[in-house]
């Protein structure tokens, strides 16, 4: 049988929601990243999610990280759809960016200082 589940989630003071069917309720954390980065419009495979909740039986300041199935599933378990809290959604640019961000600075430091009037001649 297929289960609707509605997720409502926050993104840069923002919020959206969104309805999966799955069979019987069954979400993976690679379904719904792959679902918000949809809604929102990113490259899932240029960024990465953090998610995280607010449960009111931990205290206002006690956060929840989402961080693999079985915390989706506690997630999706933790209430009805109407009490069920909403999600904060971070995207977290991944290292891979910063060490071709740091390659393309090493080389444009590398030609600080180089006499280019020098670069036409035939001398080494």
């Amino acid at each position: 049988m297929v289960e609707k589940v509605i997720i409502y989630f926050r993104w840069k003071d923002r919020a959206y929601s969104l309805m999966m069917n799955t069979p019987g309720g069954k979400i993976t954390l690679s379904m719904l990243e792959s679902r918000i980065c949809s809604k929102l419009g990113l490259d899932e495979s240029k960024v990465k999610l953090q998610m995280k909740y607010n449960a009111a039986m931990l205290g206002p300041t006690q956060e929840i990280h989402i961080s693999d199935d079985e915390d989706v599933g506690v997630y999706i378990s933790s209430g009805e759809t109407v009490s069920r809290y909403s999600l904060t959604v971070d995207v977290i640019t991944p290292p891979k960016l910063f060490e071709e961000l740091s390659r393309v600075e090493a080389i444009n430091k590398s030609f600080i200082g180089k006499n280019y009037a020098d670069l036409g001649s035939n001398e080494d």
